[in-house]
């Protein structure tokens, strides 16, 4: 005789979740098995915990499933080790390079332009790391470096944009160092100089250190940029007349990161199965 609880064929969740809790912004991405990715984002303030349970918590409800129906948590970024449930982590390049594979499946390189440092890294086909070189000195080619500046312009993310199109001269900067650059800044405005003329001096001065990271991985099409810098336009056009390249930019440059931790327990579930 066969009991009917013995019949029952068990079948997985088909969902797996990767969360980048990086220094500005906590991501998560859900992916299911036919590609489809949801995913939440929010701020990381001071309690990695809160942002990854509260964007966890937006992407369940996106998706509308459950946390009990995810198979396998991937952690990267900065406050990775705040998940208080299992989970597997993998470092923050692993997990760029597989998403910007993911996205873009030509992409041969992928300039990250993070709220801290920026990378620039040759990847191989699926998303396998080659090469990289990481920013190193006061956040002056990251996002970070923006931020500063912006706030003493007191102009908004969408201000500072629209601004970045505006066309006229570049002032040259000397600082590298974001924490500097406010001084500088302060002096520039004081000598008569325009807001849209300093943004176009920053932009160019962290497009100059984006593009000496490049040359020493010999930066190659297809290119992709990512990171909260990404979302510039400005910066990504000084970019790709800085490198010659043509540069792709995902179509939330934030989760490159989480998608690809996403990707990577999926490759973890379904190598899991074969053995």
């Amino acid at each position: 005789m066969i009991r009917q609880q013995d019949s029952i064929r068990y079948v997985y969740s088909m969902y797996y979740a990767g969360i980048d809790a990086g220094s500005v912004f906590t991501k998560v991405a859900i992916l299911d098995d036919e590609g489809t990715v949801t995913y939440a984002i929010r701020p990381s303030g001071r309690n990695y915990q809160d942002s990854i349970r509260s964007a966890l918590n937006d992407a369940l409800t996106r998706r509308q499933t459950s946390i009990n129906d995810i198979r396998i948590f991937v952690t990267t970024g900065y406050g990775a080790s705040a998940a208080n449930f299992p989970n597997k982590y993998m470092s923050d390049i692993t997990c760029m390079a597989k998403g910007v594979s993911f996205l873009f499946p030509n992409a041969k390189t992928f300039v990250e332009v993070g709220g801290q440092v920026s990378k620039v890294v040759r990847i191989a086909h699926g998303g396998g790391v080659i090469k990289f070189v990481s920013g190193d000195r006061c956040a002056g080619g990251s996002g970070r470096f923006l931020q500063v500046v912006s706030m003493i312009l007191n102009l908004s993310f969408e201000e500072m944009c629209r601004l970045s199109l505006e066309p006229g001269k570049r002032i040259k900067f000397s600082t590298s160092c974001a924490v500097f650059a406010e001084t500088e800044v302060i002096s520039r405005i004081a000598e008569g100089a325009t807001p849209e003329e300093i943004l176009a001096g920053i932009r160019e001065s962290i497009a100059n250190r984006i593009t000496n990271m490049a040359n020493r991985v010999n930066a190659e099409e297809d290119c992709v940029v990512c990171g909260g810098g990404a979302k510039d336009i400005g910066l990504v056009k000084m970019v790709e007349e800085k490198l010659g390249l043509n540069l792709f930019v995902p179509f939330e440059p934030l989760i490159c990161g989480a998608i690809g931790a996403a990707a990577i327990g999926k490759e973890i579930c379904l190598e899991s199965e074969e053995e």
